[in-house]
């Protein structure tokens, strides 16, 4: 059975939701329709479980296409029997991301893949954590970055170059989240009253 895993945003435009469901169900041309849709799962021969996310339920237009294509998946799921074609609504993944201990740009990126689960050949760069943030597969949807404010004693004195470092790493999540509207972000100071690092 192959898995079909589309991820939806805050839209309020219809052409997103069959944007998102060309690209996770491979299929090309895009689509446009319900019934292009129906067709390709009727047709394409193969075995479907759509896994659906959500990180923010579309609204507007895109709320109603999105209310007739999983009333299609259910009347699919009906006809073709489970084992031909089902689908689930996903929970939203909540991760937290602790940089606190890290005193290399190295741990960074190791702590973001360790907790994210990126896959072996993503790069650890900025260019890459974005690519990921707005496209490729990652575990996570509600994120909680755990950090110092202001690092100490950072090898060879830098504690105000790592600290601009994880601000740029900050700052690409909440862009993401932004921009994309896929995550919500919350950045948690450990150096303050009351916030202690994850063990």
């Amino acid at each position: 059975m192959r898995l079909v895993e589309p991820w939806f945003g805050k839209w309020n435009d219809e052409a997103g939701i069959w944007r998102v469901l060309s690209i996770e169900f491979e299929i090309e041309p895009k689509i446009y329709s319900l019934e292009e849709l129906e067709r390709y799962i009727r047709n394409c021969g193969e075995d479907l479980r759509v896994e659906i996310r959500y990180a923010d339920e579309p609204y507007g237009e895109a709320g109603e296409a999105l209310k007739q294509v999983l009333a299609l998946f259910d009347r699919l799921r009906e006809e073709l029997g489970k084992e031909h074609f089902d689908y689930v609504l996903l929970p939203r993944e909540q991760v937290t991301v602790d940089l606190s201990p890290c005193k290399y740009v190295a741990e960074l990126w190791l702590e973001l893949r360790r907790t994210m689960e990126w896959d072996e050949w993503y790069g650890e760069n900025f260019s890459a954590l974005w690519d990921i943030l707005t496209g490729l597969p990652y575990k996570g949807d509600d994120f909680t970055i755990l950090r110092p404010r202001h690092y100490t004693g950072i090898p060879y004195g830098d504690n105000e170059g790592f600290t601009e470092y994880v601000d740029k790493i900050c700052a690409m999540f909440q862009e993401a989240q932004d921009r994309v509207g896929n995550i919500t972000v919350e950045v948690r100071y450990t150096d303050e009253a009351g916030i202690e690092p994850t063990i």
